[in-house]
């Protein structure tokens, strides 16, 4: 049969890259005529192997030339491999007129990677889902998640090379090999990129490695990836590796790109001369590197949620999860927990004889995954679904649909999932949905019953309302992990997720050597994307903002601008200023100032600097760094404050008013110190 396959192209260095040059070439070696639109592939039609690689045009998803790839194909398939909400597309008007007049079968081959604190997915999703003929779930969390919404599925999973992925043959020549000898090899391969939380596995690593000379982290990303420089994602995990001290314990993939990619031997010689593999990730939909590491022998950790445990349990360790925190669009997304995470990579290091047989079980458990078994399953499942039913029409169906946001305290993330060979459970690290939704700010969440009303679904309908999933979420705090940049605000709120990038330098003038501007340029190395701003206009040396001049200007007023601060430092003019720590303990806004300012020291204690020590300011801009890159940090500081600030208002020491948006404070005269 004929196929069209929308992904990554086969020769793109990434995960979906992978399944697609796996499986389009498997396809291909069984008879079916394959033919490839890779995203960001440009250029005209030519052959890989004995498949057909087609370009793009303006858009890098092909989205402009799919249509008529389309017309000229005729294929039986468009397979598209692709978060679900992506392909929202595929029910703009011409392409869904395609699909009524043709016989070609829509086959969506899609990740789930965590779900909504009720258990629900985005509604937008679960209609994108419902338009295609074929659904195929790559993990079983996925088709579990999907089903129990009322989107049967069929699973494949992702597969690995068992012949080329495999453990080496003297583990102390592979370690050599890297000059990794006598260490022991923590790798993560991961894309620096906000759902894989490379700065929280480089937290995880800095507390691990103490006290072990040994110890090595590996991370097989590009430091100057592209998604670096983005808006929403604004993270220099090199600068950070450097601004952590971690010097030679940490190494990077040498002669690495994410546009070049690395030669297949040498990401294997690398995966060989791991002993433990660790993704911090927030949420994964399969998990490729889990496999592929396994499949080297290479013990897997991550944490305990999502697709992650049906790759890892049996063979590897479970982190537990600190902290749930909703993306844009209520997705859960996982923080793990540190303590937890240490005690696991201690038992492994202490354990060797332990470390020696999960490596040759997760070797085991890689093997039923490889491709050379999976690709027969493909061809199969796509002549059944072609012989059992005709091609599924896009007819609107209007409808009413209702989802229900709870803050019970049993509203667990992971639901019960069953899992070939694996008795079903429940998992016992069920979040605290209150906390998990308010982020810390102390803001109590009651049951809230949303009932989204689908009205006549007119083809191209369904991208419209995915952004209005998206938005739907835009009143609660959120994932923002490092730096996200918007510019919505409320007024007298605090800022929703933190993610606006602004941080309040109090005080000006501020020159090259005040503590103030050396702190904000320090972590503006890590944070490219942060923005300072204070109530005056700020001097802008080369080593302060790099010849950046910038001033906050009307019409914003200070309130509305510090609730959208995600830290306020107060080390120059303005420090003692009493009243600044009220206003950020009631935003929830960090505050780091000088431990001579008395409320600085009650709500914000750990934040307080004592300016006669020098070498407290690189402490500082170390707990700087996880307040701007952590937020369950944040979550604790915050939650905090905003407890102290509460046991002084009720003990008469300071009375707060207005906390609707004008923040009005005053103070009866009582020592504050007496109330701590």
């Amino acid at each position: 049969m004929k196929l069209l396959w929308l992904s990554d192209g086969p020769t793109t260095p990434s995960g979906f890259g992978n399944v697609t040059r796996f499986v389009c070439d498997g396809l291909s070696r069984l008879g079916h005529d394959v033919h490839i639109l890779g995203w960001q592939n440009t250029g005209e039609v030519r052959t890989w192997n004995s498949t057909h690689l087609l370009g793009t045009g303006w858009h890098p998803m092909g989205a402009d030339v799919l249509l008529s790839h389309l017309y000229r194909v005729r294929p039986d398939y468009l397979i598209t491999l692709a978060d679900v909400w992506w392909m929202s597309f595929l029910t703009e008007p011409a392409l869904a007129q395609y699909f009524r007049m043709s016989g070609t079968r829509w086959a969506s081959y899609f990740p789930i990677d965590g779900h909504r604190l009720d258990g629900t997915l985005p509604p937008s999703w679960i209609e994108i889902l419902r338009h295609a003929d074929v659904r195929i779930a790559m993990a079983r969390y996925g088709q579990i998640t999907a089903a129990r919404l009322g989107v049967p599925c069929d699973y494949i999973p992702h597969g690995v090379d068992t012949s080329v992925f495999r453990p080496a043959d003297d583990p102390v020549d592979a370690k050599r090999g890297l000059g990794y000898q006598g260490r022991f090899v923590i790798l993560s391969d991961a894309r620096n990129q906000p759902r894989k939380l490379l700065h929280r596995l480089l937290r995880l690593f800095t507390r691990f490695a103490e006290g072990k000379p040994d110890a090595l982290l590996h991370l097989h990303c590009d430091p100057s990836d592209a998604a670096t420089r983005e808006d929403r994602y604004s993270y220099r995990i090199d600068e950070d590796v450097r601004a952590l001290g971690l010097g030679e314990k940490v190494r990077f993939t040498r002669d690495f790109s994410i546009k070049r990619g690395l030669p297949l031997d040498e990401l294997v010689r690398i995966y060989q001369a791991a002993d433990v593999h660790v993704l911090a990730s927030a949420g994964e939909g399969f998990g490729l590197p889990t496999l592929q590491a396994a499949a080297c022998g290479v013990v897997p950790v991550a944490p305990d949620y999502s697709a992650n445990p049906e790759l890892i349990e049996g063979h590897g360790a479970m982190i537990r999860v600190a902290e749930y925190f909703p993306d844009e669009f209520g997705i859960g997304r996982a923080f793990l927990d540190l303590n937890d995470g240490v005690a696991k990579l201690d038992a492994l290091y202490a354990d060797r004889e332990a470390l020696s047989r999960m490596s040759r079980a997760a070797r085991a458990f890689a093997e039923p995954y490889d491709w050379a078994r999976l690709i027969p399953a493909w061809d199969a499942l796509l002549h059944m679904r072609l012989e059992a039913k005709e091609p599924r029409r896009l007819v609107p169906t209007p409808r009413t649909e209702t989802y229900r946001v709870t803050s019970s305290s049993d509203a667990a993330l992971n639901p019960t999932r069953s899992i070939a060979g694996i008795a079903p459970r429940t998992f016992s690290t069920a979040p605290t949905p209150q906390r998990s939704v308010r982020g810390g700010f102390g803001v109590p969440i009651g049951g809230i019953e949303i009932t989204f009303q689908v009205a006549e679904m007119h083809a191209g309908a369904i991208a419209g309302h995915v952004s209005e999933d998206a938005r739907a979420e835009s009143g609660s705090p959120r994932l923002a992990v490092p730096i996200q940049r918007t510019e919505r605000d409320t007024p007298g709120r605090p800022a929703r997720g933190r993610d606006t990038g602004l941080v309040y330098l109090a005080g000006a003038p501020l020159d090259e050597g005040s503590p103030g501007a050396a702190l904000f340029a320090s972590l503006r190395a890590i944070f490219p994307g942060l923005r300072p701003w204070s109530r005056y206009a700020l001097p802008a040396p080369e080593t302060y903002v790099r010849g950046e001049s910038v001033s906050l200007g009307p019409p914003m007023s200070f309130e509305r601008a510090l609730s959208r601060s995600i830290l306020a430092i107060a080390l120059d003019a303005e420090a003692d200023d009493e009243e600044l720590p009220i206003r950020c303990a009631q935003l929830g806004v960090p505050l780091i100032a000088p431990a001579r300012n008395r409320q600085q020291v009650l709500l914000w204690p750990s934040l307080a600097i004592d300016l006669d020590d020098p070498t407290r300011l690189v402490e500082f801009m170390v707990r700087a760094r996880h307040v701007l890159a952590d937020q369950v940090e944040v979550a604790d500081l915050t939650g905090a404050a905003s407890a102290a600030l509460e046991r002084l208002a009720s003990a008469g020491c300071l009375n707060v008013l207005s906390r609707d948006g004008t923040h009005a404070v005053t103070r009866p005269g009582s020592d504050l110190s007496l109330a701590t």
